[in-house]
């Protein structure tokens, strides 16, 4: 094939296919263009190299923007074919990236589109990140399956994101619809909800959540049912209206200050009961063991200004640090048993009208 030099000085000159003058190496100062009917495809210059454009990085490539085209425009092909090799799952094309150490420069990550499964036949693929901590190979951070879904720390995401590890941000995480923690939630701030919170099967609205107060120094804030303090003792306690109360084991307090506590149904602790101050029932008290006070022969039941009106009981005990007795009551008469001695007296009785 001959080639044309295009008139010019001696050092420079254009060469052109002699059977398609349209294919043609442009030279200028500086700048080699390669041309295919008689447009630019191919530039090499001072700044690099340019598809399709004068270079402004060291690798330039250019597109014109096509209107009304609502997929991407194809700029730079990475292409793996199969030839006769078995492929497996990991397998494909990657962008690698060397950053600059002391004499040199090192593996510092990768993108990459690979295989999802080890059959030659299915191209299902992934997108991989690859990132390098000093002097080590990198290693894959992150992954977008073939399906959409996000791994962050994990290869084999199960949901549109997963994250393997602990997240943190500086804004306001949203969930739209439900949301699953399958441990400890600790917020350092409020939590809110739009309508209520369910614990197991209870149902708490917000009316019923805005009766309780968060550690507030011991502040009383009005309509709060509960106010804790910095040391996270309930200080004050105010009415609280509630079903059935169950404690299956010890509570430890610290300093609590209560109004009126009123329930609908029964206030059930298993285990010991301490009250520091009266009981006041505006009915029976039913016990189904022993009513015992918290020391022995220093407590009244009663006193010289309110009396019980009466006592129904079946034998009467009666002891102090001189006596032991015990009145008997038989079915004609009573009797009075010495417990130091064990000698019983009977009590004479005369009727009268």
């Amino acid at each position: 094939m001959a080639y044309n030099a295009s008139s010019g000085s001696r050092n420079f000159g254009d060469i052109k296919f002699e059977d398609d003058t349209d294919t043609q190496l442009d030279w200028s100062a500086d700048s080699i263009a390669f041309k295919t009917n008689d447009v630019t495809r191919f530039v090499i210059d001072n700044d690099g190299i340019g598809v399709a454009t004068s270079p402004s990085a060291p690798l330039h490539v250019y597109k014109a923007a096509t209107s009304q085209k609502h997929t991407p425009d194809e700029l730079l092909r990475l292409e793996q074919k199969d030839e006769g090799v078995d492929m497996s799952a990991g397998h494909g094309p990657a962008l690698t990236f060397y950053v600059g150490e002391t004499g040199g420069s090192d593996h510092g990550g990768s993108i990459a589109v690979v295989r999802e499964a080890e059959g030659d036949a299915d191209s299902a693929a992934a997108m991989s990140f690859y990132t390098a901590g000093d002097d080590s190979a990198p290693t894959e951070k992150a992954r977008i399956t073939s399906t959409g879904k996000f791994g962050i720390g994990t290869a084999a995401p199960t949901h549109e994101l997963t994250v393997a590890g602990a997240i943190s941000g500086s804004s306001t995480l949203k969930v739209v619809g439900a949301a699953q923690f399958g441990s400890t939630i600790a917020a350092s701030g409020s939590i809110t909800a739009g309508t209520s919170f369910v614990i197991g099967s209870a149902d708490m609205s917000e009316a019923d959540l805005e009766k309780l107060d968060g550690i507030t120094g011991g502040t009383v804030i009005a309509n709060k049912a509960v106010v804790v303090d910095g040391s996270k003792n309930i200080a004050t306690l105010g009415t609280v209206g509630c079903g059935a109360i169950t404690s299956t084991g010890a509570s430890t307090y610290g300093s609590l200050a209560g109004g009126a506590i009123s329930g609908s149904s029964t206030l059930k602790v298993v285990g010991a009961a301490q009250f520091g101050s009266t009981i006041a029932a505006s009915g029976s008290i039913t016990t189904r063991d022993d009513i015992l006070p918290f020391s022995d022969n220093t407590k009244n039941l009663g006193s010289a200004a309110k009396r019980w009106a009466n006592i129904y009981t079946g034998d009467l005990h009666l002891k102090n640090e001189r006596g032991d007795w015990t009145v008997v009551e038989e079915e004609e008469y009573l009797s009075l048993r010495n417990n130091k001695t064990g000698k019983r007296y009977k009590l004479s009785m005369e009727e009268i009208d």
